[in-house]
C-alpha cells in the first residue's frame, strides 16, 4: 500500500511489513508524534528521522539495527525509545541528549557496557 502525506496523521504504525528503510515521505509529516517501525528488516535509520522534531514515541524494536544516527539526538521531546531486539553493540550516543526520555528499551542487543553519560538521563524510570 502506498503512503501519502494525507494518510499519515500523528501516529504512523508500520510493524512487521518486511520494510528495509523508513519511508522518506514521513519527513514531510511535521505533526508526527508516534512512529512504530517495529519487527521490520531495517539495518540503519536514515538521518532525516531527526527532522521529525515532534516525535515523542519511537519504536524500532525487532529490526537489524547496528547503530543510530546522531540526528535522533535533536528530537529533544522524545519520551519513549524502543531499540530492543536489534544488533546494537553499544548504547547509541544519540540518546545522550534526550533528557526528557522516560522509557528506554535496549534489551536483546549485544551491548556489554553502559556509558557514563547514561546516568545523566534523569527522567528515565527504573
Amino acid at each position: 500500500k502506498q503512503l501519502s502525506e494525507s494518510n499519515i496523521s500523528q501516529v504512523l504504525s508500520l510493524p512487521a511489513r518486511g520494510l528495509q528503510d523508513i519511508p522518506g515521505i514521513i519527513k514531510q509529516c511535521d505533526g508526527l508524534k508516534k512512529l512504530d517501525f517495529s519487527q521490520n528488516r531495517c539495518k540503519h535509520i536514515s538521518p532525516f528521522v531527526g527532522l521529525l522534531v515532534h516525535i515523542t514515541d519511537l519504536n524500532l524494536r525487532g529490526n537489524r539495527l547496528k547503530d543510530c544516527p546522531k540526528e535522533i539526538g535533536a528530537i529533544v521531546g522524545m519520551k519513549l525509545v524502543d531499540f530492543g531486539e536489534n544488533r546494537l553493540k553499544e548504547v547509541p550516543e544519540c540518546l545522550a541528549t534526550l533528557h526528557n526520555m522516560s522509557m528506554l528499551w535496549l534489551d536483546q542487543n549485544e551491548i556489554k557496557s553502559i556509558p557514563k553519560w547514561f546516568a545523566d538521563l534523569e527522567c528515565l524510570q527504573y
